[in-house]
């Protein structure tokens, strides 16, 4: 079985790649599903 929840290192290496891919405009540079994304791992 494949655990959707990540580690506090794999969560951390997604969190920085969503941050990474914002640019000049922060939070409006990322898709819908990007932003959902960051909500999500944001509150653990």
């Amino acid at each position: 079985m494949i655990s959707l929840i990540p580690t506090g290192a794999e969560r951390e290496k997604e969190i920085d790649q969503l941050l990474g891919k914002m640019g000049k405009n922060g939070i409006n540079d990322l898709s819908a599903k990007d932003r959902k994304r960051l909500d999500e791992l944001s509150k653990k």
